[in-house]
């Protein structure tokens, strides 16, 4: 294939200023599109949990209250931490702010993995990183999780720079930047404790690099700046933390697994053109499999696919589909390329045709899917201020919506005074005994209920029946009830 033929007729512009004025024109509409109305929903149940536990660590000393080390997806001092700077700061805004803002980095960060991927020349390759971030940028799911204040963002990020340090560390002196690969790694993985799944493709891609550095003081570096602090950090959490993951993988994984069916269906409706493309991806894949890079790219992107259909993690996957068009971008932007250099009219016409009803789709389907998206959950602002007019700090309620009530309620009532549907003692009693009889005592003074918890749907039946003539409705808007205690 020759590489003299033009993908495009561009300007009589220089190539760098030009390739950096698109790339900041794509991180700029990126960012519009982010940034717009990010108040769209209350706090998320997940969102709320990471702003809860870090404005208990850093504001009251108190990691302990929540438990949040035996059931968190992610290690509470890392990403908790910043979510609750940011919201002391604007709230629920300040939060999401904060990792809009991340994922205008991880643009940046998967621009450069492109690059590196050095499939073709220079001006090529260069398109490539472009379409990619252009992929990634417009995406509905990726609008959407770069809007959410959960650790996805940030570990992901961690993760790319980490990938891309190593993939340039032998450019430079000494061992820095296989220090600053293998301490990014570590983080990414104790951010988003499912990226450790990750790492066996992290390590075969890290043998690669090892087995074609050219000194063996280069070796020697990544041996004792990479592996070793990656092998003893990764190898000491997963030694003293085996009964958390046991516990973990059956509560949040194993406990929540649904059809393959619901799973392929779920897919199917909400994102049908990411199986698109890794199904017409495969060949172009096989044809430069000589690319390590690439091939760890598109492997990555099919891994998680599979192992959330395998798992049947639907709750889980919105969310994980934005890896996958991360991980999927690269390797589409230089399929896009590819077809658009090769000297044959009537392949390209066709092509053409193909990517324009594909981008029309695209556009068309963005808003549709973000809405969606961002109304998965109901609204609780309503519910949660008319409680915060109601109490006072010592008040005891009991909330079926959950953290966001606690996140709401943070600074208006004694957070540990405020109950879930997650579990509950009372007076020697667990579970829903516990709370039927705390309800049957007036042990609250309000109770919230929404009927969105699902784990356990009979809680609210019990608390109903037990409440007898010591609560009375007091609001009642859509979903939402909420009960005062008369005595």
């Amino acid at each position: 294939m020759s590489q003299k033929t033009n993908l495009i007729k561009l300007p009589n512009i220089e190539h760098d200023v030009l390739v950096a004025i698109l790339f900041f024109a794509a991180v700029l509409i990126s960012f519009f599109l982010r940034v717009q109305n990010l108040n769209y929903n209350s706090a998320y149940s997940e969102e709320a949990v990471y702003t809860i536990v870090g404005k208990m660590g850093i504001f009251y000393r108190d990691w302990h209250t929540f438990n949040s080390f035996n059931w968190m997806g992610g290690l509470p001092y890392l990403y908790p931490v910043l979510s609750a700077l940011a919201f002391e700061n604007g709230g629920i805004y300040g939060s999401r702010l904060l990792n809009v803002f991340l994922s205008l980095l991880v643009l940046e960060e998967l621009y450069r993995f492109t690059l590196y991927i050095n499939l073709f020349s220079k001006r090529k390759n260069s398109a490539a990183g472009l379409i990619s971030v252009f992929i990634v940028g417009f995406s509905p799911f990726a609008v959407f999780v770069n809007t959410l204040a959960t650790y996805d963002v940030a570990a992901l990020l961690l993760l790319l720079f980490s990938i891309n340090a190593l993939l340039v560390a032998d450019t430079y002196k000494g061992g820095k930047y296989y220090f600053a690969s293998g301490l990014s790694l570590v983080l990414s993985m104790l951010t988003n404790y499912f990226l450790l799944t990750f790492l066996p493709f992290v390590l075969l891609l890290s043998l690669k690099v090892f087995k074609n550095l050219n000194s063996e003081e280069q070796k020697n570096f990544m041996r004792s700046y990479y592996y070793i602090p990656v092998f003893s950090i990764i190898g000491a959490f997963l030694i003293f933390n085996l009964i958390f993951i046991f516990h973990f993988t059956r509560t949040q994984i194993i406990d929540e697994m649904e059809s393959l069916a619901k799973t392929l269906a779920y897919l199917w409706s909400k994102d049908s053109m990411i199986v698109v493309l890794c199904s017409s991806l495969v060949g172009f894949v096989y044809q430069f499999r000589k690319n390590i890079v690439l091939g760890f790219s598109f492997l990555l992107s099919l891994f998680i696919l599979l192992i959330h259909l395998i798992l049947g993690n639907v709750s889980a996957l919105g969310k994980h589909l934005f890896l996958v068009e991360v991980f999927i971008a690269p390797c589409a932007a230089y399929f896009i390329v590819y077809i658009f250099s090769l000297k044959k009219p009537a392949f390209k016409v066709i092509s053409s045709i193909a990517l324009t009803s594909i981008f029309i789709y695209y556009i068309f389907n963005h808003q549709y899917t973000l809405n969606y998206l961002r109304n998965g959950w109901l609204n609780t602002d309503d519910t949660n201020g008319y409680i915060a007019n109601r109490v006072n700090y010592g008040s005891r309620v009991l909330s079926e919506s959950g953290a966001p009530t606690v996140l709401y309620l943070f600074n208006v009532v004694e957070p540990s005074n405020i109950v879930t549907f997650e579990w509950f003692n009372y007076s020697k009693l667990q579970g829903s005994e516990a709370y039927s009889q705390a309800v049957a005592d007036g042990y609250f003074n309000l109770i919230e209920l929404s009927g969105t918890y699902t784990s356990d749907p009979e809680i609210a039946l019990l608390v109903k029946q037990n409440m007898g003539d010591r609560y009375t409705p007091v609001y009642k808007k859509g979903a939402f009830e909420i009960y005062e205690k008369t005595r």
